[in-house]
Order: structure tokens, then C-alpha cells, then sequence
């Protein structure tokens, strides 16, 4: 015998709900899946117990789960019913279906955002004067010392225009942009772009159902 499947009561959606919207709905179930407390296989409650629960009409759950299930966060198994999913799935962004595989399909592709090396200054002799000239113990030339140089850290504060309690070094502007998308938006949550925008952006916003 295969164990049965732990299965979420409507009235556990109620708590988290901020609005009682489909988005509102998917936001709600797309929190308590990410922390834990939807557990990968969880059987969902059917779409008419949910509405009857949350007195919307059944299209909205509907809709809700149909975001849901775009993401990977939960999966339909036909009449066994709605599952939470085993992971989150990240689908094909619309920059990946739209980019060519080969660099060599455009004369110039100015999408990704990426310099031309020819262009860039060498910094071979910058680099190597660096290493050279650390003095012995010298924290921050090494993987356990602070990332930002103590001189750089004070110039960059006397400029700033707000006072910063850190700061961080990361690996640019796609690197700074996803962490503070991961840490601050969640599931449904309405997001302003620019037109045009890059377009690497808006595969982030699509990975996190914003």
C-alpha cells in the first residue's frame, strides 16, 4: 500500500489571504507553498470546496490555480485531483524563446546588455599591481576578508545620498535586481516596469508569478 497523500483543509487559505482576488488567492497559496507550509504532494481542497470557503465564485479559484500551475507550484493529476507540486518549475522566459542560441544571428544584438571586450580597458598590469602590492594578512584580497575595500567603502558614503547601514558587492545589475526581487516581491504581486525594458527582467518577474 502507497501512503496517502496529506491533504489542506479549505479553511487553511483563509488566514494568509490579503485580498479576495485571483491573484489574492494564488499569493496567498504561493506563500505558505514557499515556506513550507504546503508540503510538496499536498492534495488541495477542490475548486468549488475553496470557493465556498473564501465566498468567491469558482472561475476565480479557477484562475488562481491556473497561475499556480504555470509556475510548477502545483500540478493537476485528472481525477485524483490537485497536488502541491514536488518543485517549482522555471519555464522558458520569453527573452530565451526570442534569442537565438548563436551570437551570429544578429550583426549587432544589443539585448543582452554585455560589452564588447574589445572595448574594455585591460586590467591585467591594475590587477597585478593589486596583488602584488597587498600587504601580508591584508583580509581584503582574500574569500574571507570584507568584499568592499574600507577606502572605496568611505568614498562611496560621502557621496551617497541616503546614510547606508552595508554595502554589497554583486555580480551586476541583473545579479542586484534578482535578489532584491527574491527578497521583496511574492506571488501575484502587481509589478511597474519600463517600456522598453530588459528583457531578462521580465523573465525574473515571470519565474516569481509577479
Amino acid at each position: 500500500m502507497t501512503e496517502a497523500s496529506p491533504t489542506a483543509l479549505p479553511a487553511d487559505f483563509a488566514g494568509d489571504l490579503d485580498e479576495r482576488t485571483a491573484a489574492g488567492i494564488a499569493a496567498a497559496i504561493g506563500r505558505r507553498i514557499r515556506s513550507g507550509a504546503l508540503a510538496p504532494g499536498t492534495r488541495l481542497p477542490t475548486v468549488r470546496e475553496v470557493a465556498r470557503e473564501l465566498r468567491v465564485s469558482p472561475a476565480t479559484v479557477s484562475q488562481a490555480w491556473r497561475a499556480l500551475a504555470a509556475t510548477g507550484a502545483i500540478t493537476a493529476r485528472g481525477r485524483a485531483g490537485t497536488f502541491v507540486g514536488e518543485r517549482l518549475q522555471t519555464p522558458i522566459g520569453r527573452y530565451q524563446r526570442l534569442h537565438s542560441h548563436s551570437d551570429n544571428a544578429f550583426r549587432v544584438d544589443l539585448s543582452h546588455g554585455t560589452p564588447d571586450p574589445a572595448l574594455l580597458p585591460d586590467l591585467a598590469a591594475a590587477l597585478h599591481a593589486l596583488s602584488r602590492d597587498t600587504a601580508p594578512g591584508d583580509l581584503s584580497a582574500h574569500y574571507l576578508g570584507e568584499a568592499v575595500l574600507p577606502a572605496l567603502a568611505e568614498a562611496l558614503r560621502a557621496d551617497w545620498p541616503w546614510p547606508c547601514e552595508r554595502l554589497t558587492v554583486l555580480d551586476g545589475a541583473l545579479d542586484a535586481v534578482d535578489r532584491l526581487l527574491a527578497a521583496h516581491v511574492r506571488f501575484g504581486d502587481p509589478v511597474i516596469v519600463e517600456d522598453p525594458c530588459f528583457p531578462p527582467f521580465l523573465d525574473l518577474l515571470a519565474r516569481l508569478g509577479a
